[in-house]
């Protein structure tokens, strides 16, 4: 049946896998019980390995790593301003929450100020 078939992708957004490769056995198991044969993509359009994945030629490695590290780079400052907004919203909370105890305890000292002035003024 040529042409027939169906692709898997399992993608773990370049995390941790661990969890991806222990679920691996049980997904295989489970569609070999139900009857699907696992083939490589290669395999599958009647290709070689490196006819579908060709290795980097090595004139093109150095631009090749250039790349990684500019990704890690990318991905890194994305993490810090992520953090650093975090951190931001934190504090912009905790200052909400100390300006309005403040505010609160004005009052109250104030409203209690007032009363003990009027109960002397009485006296």
């Amino acid at each position: 049946m040529r042409g027939k078939g169906n692709v898997v992708l399992l993608h773990d957004s370049g995390g941790d896998s661990a969890q991806t490769v222990e679920a691996l056995p049980k997904i295989i198991a489970g569609l070999r019980a139900r009857g699907f044969q696992l083939v490589r993509v290669s395999e599958l359009l009647g290709l070689s390995r490196d006819a579908v994945m060709p290795p980097i030629p090595p004139d093109a490695q150095l631009s090749a790593r250039l790349t990684d590290v500019g990704f890690l780079f990318l991905n890194w400052m994305s993490a810090t301003i992520h953090y650093l907004f975090f951190i931001g919203i934190v504090l912009g909370g905790l200052r909400f929450l100390f300006i309005g105890a403040l505010a609160v305890s004005e009052r109250w000292l104030s409203y209690a100020w007032a009363t003990r002035s009027t109960t002397r003024q009485r006296r």
